[in-house]
């Protein structure tokens, strides 16, 4: 997937913090990992875990970056579902 596939998949209401956890990663070098929800082709939301490490290139500017993104929708639906039934 490249970047800019990747980038268009971010739920608009959580782009903004991807955008932050990413850049602080890549300012201080350490790796980063962040929860956020993605749209799909047929415009279904999903909550994605992503998390990996900047690899630079020779000149240090960050070049791509190396790690796993992970489908967690349903752990989310059921934290959900927790958090509904003991607040009622």
């Amino acid at each position: 997937m490249t970047r800019e596939e990747w980038v268009a998949t971010i739920h608009p209401e959580d782009f903004e913090a991807v955008v932050v956890e990413l850049g602080a990663a890549i300012d201080s070098g350490c790796p980063y990992q962040s929860e956020f929800r993605a749209l799909t082709p047929s415009g279904e939301v999903r909550w994605l875990a992503s998390r990996g490490q900047i690899v630079n290139d020779a000149d240090g500017r960050p070049a791509r970056v190396i790690g796993t993104i992970s489908d967690i929708t349903p752990r989310k639906q059921l934290e959900e579902q927790l958090l509904y039934a003991t607040t009622r």
